[in-house]
């Protein structure tokens, strides 16, 4: 009967701590929503983008084909970084998202789709047949030294940094979004309707 109470005590005990575990987790990394309202538009019907004194940082990655490009190349259009795995969950769900809006736009917009390629759980051999068998087209870029997340602080993905054609990062948004969320912020940050 004894051991009984102390299996019993040693359960309720395990699951309280996960219980506090999971509450300071989401406490620690809190999903950004969407503000009530898009930001404003000016009187020349181009939505107001915040001024920023944030020179977005440079980075350099790995293209498909094994080149590397730096971001600052990109700069004079805007662009948009994507930080993800094959792994992360939200991130999958988000890529066709993505795709539509690169298709839509990717003439006026430089779309960055960076991979957390870290040879054990995500190689560029398993990330390549992904795409292939999903059919995605969005630039990939391989971030196999962390230079790029380590820049822009992506060790919780998705990640997605909305940079205007100066350079300035305009908007930096933590969590996955669906398509009509990511057509707000490409046009409430970018001007790209």
């Amino acid at each position: 009967m004894k051991k009984q109470v102390l299996y019993i005590a040693a359960v309720v005990l395990f699951i309280a701590v996960i219980a506090v575990a999971a509450v300071v987790y989401n406490g620690l990394s809190p999903e950004v929503d969407l503000p009530e309202e898009p930001p404003t538009t000016a009187a020349s019907g181009s939505p107001t983008v915040p001024t920023s004194d944030r020179t977005a940082t440079d980075f350099a990655v790995q293209t498909r084909d094994g080149s590397t490009v730096r971001l600052s190349e990109h700069f004079g259009k805007p662009v948009v970084l994507n930080f993800w795995a094959t792994w992360c969950g939200y991130c999958v769900e988000e890529l066709p998202a993505f795709e539509e809006m690169y298709r839509a736009h990717g003439d006026e917009v430089t779309f960055m789709m960076i991979n957390a390629t870290d040879d054990r759980r995500e190689t560029v051999e398993a990330v390549e047949a992904f795409l292939t068998a999903n059919g995605y087209t969005f630039p990939v870029y391989y971030d196999v030294t962390a230079e790029a997340a380590s820049a822009y602080g992506a060790y919780s993905i998705p990640l997605t940094v909305f940079i205007g054609a100066d350079g300035q990062v305009a908007y930096v948004r933590r969590g996955a979004m669906n398509a009509s969320q990511l057509a707000v912020y490409m046009e409430s940050y970018l001007g790209i309707s």
